[in-house]
């Protein structure tokens, strides 16, 4: 399976094409057949009216991907439950990673639906 990683944070531009173009980014997709998106979100932030962009259009064209949360360990257990409950609520999402380098956190996780 051939894996590619979009972050919605600022600091990581990502250039990526395929009409529409959102908030200046635009995305590529050349063969949709075993492809999986690794959408990173902000635990912190939560999810944004960007990321929401970005999902809508997965959605649309038929993009599989997986949410991955990262900065998990930053949050306390009333915002890890507020998150979980945006996910699931809103995106009608059951899988998704909670993430955490720091604490080396959903690796296992990221890695089995990665490589299943």
């Amino acid at each position: 399976m051939n894996l590619f990683g979009i972050t919605t944070f600022p600091v990581f531009p990502v250039r990526i094409s395929l009409p529409p173009i959102i908030n200046g980014i635009s995305i590529t997709v050349f063969e949709k057949k075993d492809r999986l998106f690794v959408l990173i979100i902000d635990s912190k932030v939560g999810l944004t009216d960007y990321d929401m962009e970005v999902i809508k259009i997965f959605k649309d064209i038929g993009i599989d991907y997986v949410l991955v949360a990262n900065k998990a360990d930053k949050l306390n257990q009333k915002e890890t439950s507020k998150l979980k409950k945006d996910i699931t609520s809103v995106l009608g999402l059951d899988t998704y990673v909670l993430y955490s380098t720091t604490k080396k956190m959903g690796t296992k996780e990221l890695l089995s639906i990665i490589n299943p």
